[in-house]
């Protein structure tokens, strides 16, 4: 089933592979570690991607963050994604940073 309007960035994986589900379904087996050093908030994700019927392997990936704010209105993220394939997709990575102004 696909959600028309919504986003599975937030929930398999930030490299979005899986922005439209494989017609066997996916099995999204993840876990995640945060923690704040320094006033820096660091994330890591991991994610094993299998169907949800039969048995392909659909590869794993591996997301991080992180997070610092600067003040009460300003924020700088940095976060990285990197998707390795098997025999399924394509290996990918990503990186992208962001800067937020809050009011």
């Amino acid at each position: 089933m696909q959600t028309p309007l919504g986003t599975n960035h937030a929930f398999q994986g930030w490299a979005d592979q899986f922005l439209v589900t494989p017609s066997d379904g996916v099995v999204d087996l993840y876990g995640a570690l945060g923690t704040t050093l320094w006033g820096v908030n660091l994330l890591g994700v991991y994610h094993q991607f299998d169907a949800a019927k039969g048995s392909a392997d659909y590869g794993n990936e591996i997301d991080a963050q992180i997070t610092k704010a600067f003040g009460e209105h300003y924020s700088l993220l940095a976060a990285y994604a990197n998707y390795f394939a098997n025999d399924f997709k394509t290996d990918t990575w990503k990186f992208w940073l962001q800067a937020a102004i809050n009011f």
